[in-house]
């Protein structure tokens, strides 16, 4: 029977989470997410694939999580993962998807107030929260319930409307993403783009920066495409990737040299009218500015000039810099610009 990468991967990722609550050997979780991942990446059907007699081919499924996959296309279902899941309710999964929500919480809070309804648990741990019933809880306390009572909150508000969520809940989203990333080896500095950067009320995809040499970038992306909370990976190449994550957010990553760090910067912050009166008034200067920096229109043999900081670039051009908040596609260029006295 066919089923998607995308269900396959649902499946692992729910068996993972079953490990994480019994705390199985590291290796046994890792195996798992590392399949999940690995499937995540492919560019064809796994069906497909194995149709082809070709599953031993696939990169990162050991001979144990083949079998189970082979079993799902030839049965349906797998025995094995269908008694691991059993072992959890629903509702747990669920949870995960809530920010801060790990699989050991969720199970907690499911099993001390059993929240069997997948229909109603989010509405009932609300209720919860707000009889302060959280923090009588061992393990919790009064600070973990209002960061609960947070986390639910900018999940309600993103689940009901998933194409612009509120500035909160995407910059926590963030900021994860942010620590996850600032941690890995060769990462030398890790920024928030685009309208989140600027501080707009609500963020439609969420842009993150990286400043790392060319010889990681490779590795970077790949340590992102495994962040644990996504639920799937968009596309992935050598600089750039993107990873969805619940309920329907979109992140696209970038990796940069820091030669030209400063460029990219302000042209992935826009906005795009901010942007558009900035090429304007470089054109006017005499250069072209793009993402890689400026070109000089009256010499086109010399070389496209660079910037590490933003702070350089607005310089150069002869304006003070411009603060994210302010590049609304107004005056702010015509204000910035640095008089001098005669």
């Amino acid at each position: 029977m066919q089923k998607s990468n995308k269900e396959i991967v649902e499946l692992l990722r729910k068996v993972v989470v079953v490990y994480k609550i019994e705390k199985k050997e590291l290796f046994r979780t890792a195996a798992y997410e590392n399949a999940a991942d690995a499937i995540e990446l492919l560019d064809k059907e796994l069906f497909e694939i194995w149709k082809r007699g070709e599953l031993s081919s696939v990169e990162g499924l050991g001979e144990t999580i083949r079998g189970h996959i082979i079993e799902l296309f030839e049965k349906g279902s797998s025995e094995f993962i269908d008694r691991q899941l059993s072992k959890v309710p629903e509702t747990v999964f669920i949870l995960t998807r809530v920010p801060k929500v790990g699989p050991i919480k969720a199970f907690k809070l499911v099993n001390a107030f059993n929240l069997m309804d997948t229909n109603t648990v989010i509405k009932k741990l609300k209720y919860l929260c707000e009889k302060h019933k959280i923090s009588e809880l061992p393990g919790f306390g009064a600070q973990s319930e209002k960061v609960l009572t947070e986390s639910l909150k900018q999940f309600e508000a993103a689940d009901k409307s998933p194409d612009r969520i509120p500035y909160d809940y995407a910059k926590t989203v963030a900021d994860d993403l942010v620590k996850y990333l600032q941690h890995f080896k060769g990462v030398e500095q890790v920024d928030i783009l685009g309208s989140l950067r600027r501080k707009a009320q609500t963020i439609g995809d969420i842009d993150i920066a990286v400043v790392a040499q060319e010889k990681v970038a490779m590795e970077i992306v790949k340590h992102f495409v495994s962040y644990p909370k996504k639920i799937s990976v968009d596309n992935a190449g050598d600089s750039k990737a993107s990873i969805i994550l619940p309920p329907k957010l979109r992140i696209d990553l970038r990796v940069h040299p820091r030669t030209a760090y400063g460029a990219l910067l302000q042209y992935f912050t826009g906005s795009k009218a901010h942007n558009i009166k900035l090429r304007e008034y470089a054109l006017g200067k005499g250069y072209s500015l793009n993402e890689y920096g400026l070109k000089n229109m009256r010499n086109l043999n010399e070389p496209i000039k660079t910037f590490d900081t933003e702070e350089k670039l607005y310089n150069f051009l002869g304006l003070r810099y411009i603060e994210p908040e302010e590049r609304t596609g107004g005056d702010e260029v015509e204000r910035a610009i640095i008089r001098t006295k005669n």
